[in-house]
C-alpha cells in the first residue's frame, strides 16, 4: 500500500509517515551558507542536485518514510560521492530518482521510490504499522 504524501505543519504531524516540511532556515540563508563552504573548499552534506536545482530557491526537504526515519531528500547519497536524489515537482507532489535505500541491512530500513506524491511499498517487502 502506498503511503501519500503531505506537506506537515506541526511538529506532531511530522511524525507521521508521509509527512513533508522544508527546513525552517530561509532559502537565502542556506545559499549564503553552502557557497561560502564552497569557496573555502570545505565539503557540503547537500548533493550536487540540490546545489544545482534549488539552491536559493527552497530550504532542504525533508520526509518521514513508512519504516519512521527523518529523511533529507537534499543530502548526498552515501554511497555516491556527492550525488544525491533529483527531486521534481512541488512538496508534497514530488518524485526522486533514483531510489532512496535507508539502512538496507538493518531490518527496519526502507527502499522505494517517491513518485507523484506518494511513497511506494517497500521493494524489499517490508510491512510497517
Amino acid at each position: 500500500m502506498t503511503t501519500k504524501c503531505f506537506l506537515a505543519e506541526t511538529k506532531e504531524e511530522r511524525k507521521r509517515p508521509g509527512a513533508m516540511w522544508y527546513d525552517p532556515t530561509k532559502p537565502e540563508v542556506w545559499k549564503v551558507l553552502i557557497e561560502s563552504d564552497l569557496r573555502a573548499g570545505k565539503m557540503v552534506d547537500f548533493s550536487d542536485e540540490y546545489i544545482r536545482d534549488w539552491l536559493g530557491k527552497r530550504s532542504p526537504l525533508m520526509v518521514r518514510l513508512p519504516n519512521g526515519f527523518e529523511f533529507c531528500l537534499d543530502w548526498k547519497a552515501s554511497h555516491a560521492g556527492n550525488s544525491g536524489w533529483v527531486v521534481s515537482g512541488e512538496a508534497p507532489n514530488i518524485t526522486t530518482s533514483p531510489s532512496i535505500n535507508m539502512f538496507p541491512k538493518d531490518s527496519g530500513g526502507w527502499h522505494g521510490y517517491i513518485r507523484n506524491g506518494a511513497i511506494d511499498d517497500d521493494l524489499n517487502g517490508r510491512r510497517y504499522t
